[in-house]
């Protein structure tokens, strides 16, 4: 039995390994995107910053799960949800978007 969990937490450490060293990898290619590229910049600068500590924090909590005092069912479950966790990194950016272009509007029309 402990055989299999360790199997598992081995498995699952290289996992969120790879995948945070990709988070961390695709937050620095959109790092260098160029700010005449994009029409909003500090989008691109905060999905850089979001996608970069996320892949931080993945490799931190890889290099933490052999550590976890969980069981096969609860390990998977808490792998699922870290991936969930940092794959929603850039869903408030059209609310942001939508709130700095009505401020702007406001600021221009009120002085």
């Amino acid at each position: 039995m402990t055989t299999n969990i360790d199997s598992l937490k081995t498995t699952l450490r290289r996992w969120t390994l790879i995948l945070g060293v990709l988070q961390i990898t695709v937050g620095c290619l959109v790092g260098f995107i160029p700010p005449s590229a994009v029409a909003w910049f500090r989008g691109i600068v905060m999905a850089h910053i979001e996608f970069t500590a996320n892949g931080v924090l993945m490799i931190a909590f890889g290099f933490l799960v052999t550590e976890l005092r969980l069981g096969s069912a609860a390990l998977k479950v808490w792998f699922a949800m870290l991936q969930v966790g940092a794959g929603d990194s850039d869903r408030d950016v059209p609310d942001v978007v939508l709130e700095q272009s009505e401020w702007n509007r406001d600021c221009r029309r009120y002085g």
